[in-house]
């Protein structure tokens, strides 16, 4: 039965919390702008597949991640400044995690543009498995995402700084290996589920 996948109970936990972060720090434009996208995708979905995809279809949802950083760039333009001590850049008003859920998502779907870039130009036949391996296994993205958000988190711990300031080193190493977790997990995927089990153990 479909309210037993764990699938769904990650996507509606993944929703609800950044639903209520949202309304928590005022993100109203991110959270909207995500609504928006997601009924927009619905309706051009109904079109191209009728009687297959629609607003209402489940496949719709899957791919929340996407609508989520596409409007994320509502917060980046309004928050993105300049850190005044010259360590990188802040984003300031939505809270350490929303900010690292903004910013690891665009980390990840850059890293993932660069991948269907390469797919294209080497091995294109590869390229509808990689989109399907996007709109339809959620599990696989938000458990990047979770590792991004985690490494990004512990650095800026470690080094006692505000966990939504970000360099541009530090940027490059999260897609960097965000790269890498993606072409392992597009080519192996057990090897990804391997080693988030040996750092949580």
């Amino acid at each position: 039965m479909a309210w037993l996948d764990p699938t769904l109970w990650l996507l509606s936990a993944y929703i609800a919390v950044f639903a209520v972060l949202s309304f928590r720090k005022q993100q109203f434009n991110w959270l909207w702008g995500s609504i928006v996208l997601w009924l927009g995708f619905g309706v051009l979905s109904s079109h191209l597949l009728p009687g297959v995809l629609g607003i209402t279809h489940l496949a719709n949802a899957y791919p929340v991640y996407g609508y989520i950083t596409l409007a994320a760039l509502f917060p980046l333009a309004a928050n993105w400044q300049a850190d005044p001590q010259g360590r990188g850049y802040l984003l300031n008003g939505c809270g350490g995690f929303l900010a690292l859920l903004a910013v690891s998502g665009w980390v990840q779907h850059l890293s993932f543009a660069l991948l269907l870039t390469l797919f294209y130009w080497q091995a294109p036949i590869l390229l509808p498995s990689a989109l399907l391996n996007y709109a339809l296994l959620p599990l696989h993205w938000m458990a990047c995402q979770a590792m991004l958000m985690l490494l990004m988190w512990l650095h800026r711990r470690i080094g006692r700084q505000p966990v939504f300031l970000f360099s541009a080193l530090q940027l490059q190493g999260v897609f960097l290996i965000s790269l890498l977790m993606q072409a392992v997990l597009f080519v192996h995927p057990q090897v990804l589920w391997w080693l988030i089990g040996w750092l949580f153990r």
